[in-house]
């Protein structure tokens, strides 16, 4: 059996385990205190985080989050009680990523005999002193006179007393200031803007995987769609599903990168209770708003609503409203017409709560509670209002089906544009190889001489060179085509959706499409291959 990993003990030099946080022969701690030289390069960042989350999972860095908040904001600051096994594993990756470490070694401690020793010995010496100091002021004490000569008056006992409280609850404000900063600092990562071809909106991170949940009405009109994360990185995002009777859109960036909020529940917030926003208000991206919420559960057009003082402003739409935890409690919706202070928020329950939960398959999923099926009780009054926000109009249906008219108008031209490209292909094809047969039955002819076969042969090759040329440029033509006929169609589907109608037929033409989508590279690579 293979002896452990061990080294030798730099206080008493006996050979111990390198994972040994003490030495069991002296009493001593053998682990080292550690830190980074200088910052770190933002491509490695990710990875040095998760190195230290494996490295330190059981004690510094519980959570990958933890680990990289040290990388992105303590560089510098000393990790403290790193064993011999830590420092090897976190020396050979400072190597591999040329980072520079401090490292302190270990410093002798105290046994515990010598700190009991101490110990006696700081109390009897502070036993002495009392009792030096008992003695002079029985027999050596001045007059009373002069001890209340120099005394404070009860006043000024008075005013020191409230400066002190005074500066205590300073030092205490600037302390909640400074962690409400970071804690905001680390929000703004979680959050991003949403970038379309004429607007914009706000979203946030509800998964690692790079899942990110807005407004409906914020993405609806656009068709390229764009994340700016708080790193000033633009992503191109999909459109993975949306809601349109709860006005919510769910977007997918390919990145790990950014940490999502947690989700709170917004039934336990009361009127009073404090909450910011995070949004870009007319283009403003990151910008935070703080405000109180006014009403939870306000049941308007059919569904429920955080109501707060908060500001709301076009481009906050889709954006988290938060509670002083941290969690988001509220995605930022509409403001009334011709009012000031009554903006509203969608609940977060809906996201992840109930057999309907919108982010199903994408974050677990709870029952709804008890606040949450009151608010489906058709007997609870529902306010029947109009809404706006420049960048949150209801939706104009005739708009809406005149663009679908128009997508149904394209598609059907791009269906027959494919149809007749297959058409010319299929004729090329049957032109050229009966160009090529006729080479080949030219060259069996037995009366050939030895130069005419040779002129055939190279009259063969060029024409087969000719034939997988031209079958090469026109089979790309037409997979370009078919790739925009499907972007087409996924488009139209996701409108008819929208409305409930009916997309099995489109269904059945975007797989249709697909196969042949399939069989088209196929030609395409087979011909490159013999070029």
């Amino acid at each position: 059996m293979p002896d452990k990993p061990s080294f030798f003990c730099p206080h008493c030099g006996e050979s111990i385990s390198i994972k040994a946080y003490h030495c069991h022969y002296c009493g001593q701690v053998p682990t080292y205190r550690i830190r980074f030289a200088h910052s770190i390069e933002k491509g490695h960042r990710a990875d040095m985080a998760k190195g230290l989350y494996q490295i330190f999972s059981d004690s510094l860095f519980p959570t990958f989050g933890a680990a990289r908040k040290h990388i992105e904001q303590h560089i510098g600051i000393w990790l403290h009680d790193v064993t011999e096994e830590q420092k090897r594993i976190l020396q050979k990756m400072a190597d591999h990523y040329g980072i520079a470490l401090d490292i302190e070694s270990p410093r002798n401690q105290s046994t515990p005999k010598e700190k009991l020793s101490n110990i006696l010995a700081i109390a009897s010496l502070c036993i002495f002193i009392g009792l030096g100091y008992g003695y002079y002021k029985k027999f050596y004490r001045p007059h009373q006179q002069t001890t209340q000569k120099n005394a404070p008056t009860q006043s000024n006992a008075s005013e020191i007393t409230t400066n002190l409280h005074t500066q205590q609850n300073t030092t205490q404000r600037s302390r909640e200031s400074e962690k409400s900063d970071r804690a905001i600092k680390e929000l703004l990562n979680s959050t991003a803007t949403v970038i379309g071809e004429s607007s914009t909106g706000s979203a946030f991170f509800v998964s690692r995987d790079g899942y990110l949940v807005t407004n409906h009405h914020v993405t609806q009109n656009m068709r390229n769609i764009q994340v700016q994360t708080y790193d000033q990185i633009k992503h191109k995002a999909l459109l993975i599903r949306f809601d349109a009777s709860r006005d919510l859109s769910l977007l997918k960036i390919d990145s790990k990168n950014y940490v999502p909020f947690v989700m709170g529940d917004a039934t336990e917030m009361e009127p009073g209770d404090q909450v910011i926003t995070i949004g870009a208000p007319h283009g403003l991206a990151f910008t935070v708003t703080q405000g109180i919420i006014s009403y939870v559960g306000r049941k308007i057009n059919g569904h429920a609503y955080i109501q707060a003082d908060v500001a709301i402003n076009p481009g906050n739409s889709g954006g988290p409203m938060i509670n002083t935890r941290g969690e988001v409690i509220g995605i930022n919706n509409f403001i009334l017409r011709q009012t000031q202070g009554l903006n509203f928020a969608i609940p977060s329950n809906y996201l992840y709560m109930g057999e309907d939960a919108f982010l199903q398959d994408i974050v677990p999923t709870q029952p709804r509670n008890l606040a949450m099926q009151q608010w489906q009780d058709q007997n609870t009054p529902i306010a029947q209002v109009a809404f706006e926000d420049p960048a949150v109009q209801t939706p104009d249906t005739s708009d809406d089906i005149s663009r679908m008219q128009d997508m149904a108008a394209t598609i059907k031209s791009l269906s027959q544009e494919l149809k007749q490209l297959s058409a010319e292909i299929q004729a090329y094809h049957e032109d050229m190889q009966d160009k090529i047969s006729s080479i080949v039955k030219e060259m069996q002819t037995a009366q050939l001489s030895i130069t005419q076969h040779s002129k055939k042969e190279k009259q063969l090759l060029q024409t087969q060179q000719e034939y997988y040329k031209g079958m090469f440029t026109k089979n790309k033509k037409r997979l370009a085509r078919s790739k925009l006929l499907k972007s087409k169609i996924e488009q139209l589907i996701l409108e008819q959706t929208k409305y409930d109608q009916d997309t099995s037929s489109l269904e059945r033409q975007k797989n249709e499409l697909e196969n042949l989508m399939e069989q088209y590279k196929s030609v395409i690579a087979d011909a490159q291959s013999k070029i």
